[in-house]
């Protein structure tokens, strides 16, 4: 290698590291804010609304329950247990695909992220699309009922709420800053190496999701999220670097929402609660939302 290739790789590097730092700082905030509220829900023992909403209807139940799955710091893997054992005890069908499925999209440690990391906005229009998306889907639930009921394995026995856990607050908030700061440092050193040793890549991705706004950016956000998305601390550096780039509101909006939903973690996480019929439902109508949901608040921002 040629002093001027080992010179010019040792100066990218620097740009990378000086890059890296300052946008770690201005996400230092939102990540502990995140990781302090996480750990706060999680020492939680019993979920909102979970004795309330047996008595309720399908109508006012769901969303109540969409927006206390988006509340939920749980992952899927976590979530799924909990409905199964409310299930169990009574709680509505149509009530726990609400919060399984809203909480699967959004959490909000990833919301607080979300705005260090693309803005208030954006932020705002994930968890917005989570709980819009949990209430459709359980509202469907409740109006084909036993349509619905074939869609899912039978309940096992679990516990009411949060499963109990030994942890102090100090433990919860320790593992989620540790868990999240090592994606979030991944993605950010990631998005900025490529930013600077290979700046056409982010340019062609960029390209191909579209600055128009267009149905097809946002759908094709949605696909490709599902193979690509793997922490939201990890991707939203590097979404952020492809926005810059030109790519349109659409297509990092989809890839939010369809992402954490979709990914191999959550498919089988969710392949313990759903038949098989169940998971290709759910994926179809995950893909479809985030690619309408996407397209529409594209052109919202355009008009």
């Amino acid at each position: 290698m040629s002093s001027d290739a080992i010179a010019y790789v040792l100066d990218g590097l620097s740009l990378v590291a000086r890059q890296s730092g300052l946008l770690l700082i201005d996400l230092a905030p939102w990540m502990i804010s995140g990781a302090l509220i996480g750990a706060a829900l999680k020492t939680v023992r019993r979920l909102p609304f979970a004795r309330s909403l047996p008595s309720i209807s399908p109508v006012c139940a769901v969303p109540l329950a969409a927006v206390s799955g988006a509340a939920s710091p749980l992952c899927t893997l976590g979530s799924v247990p909990v409905v199964a054992g409310l299930v169990s005890r009574g709680f509505p069908r149509a009530a726990g695909a609400a919060f399984l499925a809203a909480s699967s999209m959004v959490t909000p440690q990833m919301v607080l992220m979300t705005a260090g990391a693309l803005g208030l906005r954006m932020a705002i229009l994930q968890a917005t699309g989570g709980i819009l998306a949990g209430t459709l889907a359980g509202w469907a639930m409740a109006a084909f009922p036993s349509r619905g009921e074939a869609l899912f394995r039978d309940p096992g026995d679990a516990s009411d709420g949060v499963p109990p856990t030994s942890k102090s607050f100090a433990a919860h908030f320790a593992g989620q800053l540790e868990y999240g700061l090592f994606w979030m440092v991944a993605g950010v050193m990631i998005s900025q190496g490529f930013s600077v040793f290979a700046p056409v890549i982010v340019s062609s991705v960029a390209c191909l999701a579209g600055s128009d706004g267009g149905p097809l950016s946002a759908t094709f956000g949605a696909i490709v999220s599902a193979p690509l998305y793997s922490c939201g601390g990890a991707v939203l550096p590097i979404l952020a670097a492809i926005g810059e780039r030109g790519a349109s509101q659409g297509f990092i909006l989809a890839f939010l929402i369809c992402g954490p939903a979709t990914r191999f973690r959550s498919a089988a996480a969710l392949g313990c609660y759903l038949r098989p019929k169940g998971l290709a439902v759910y994926f179809a109508f995950v893909v479809a939302f985030a690619s309408i949901f996407g397209w529409a608040t594209s052109l919202f921002a355009v008009s």
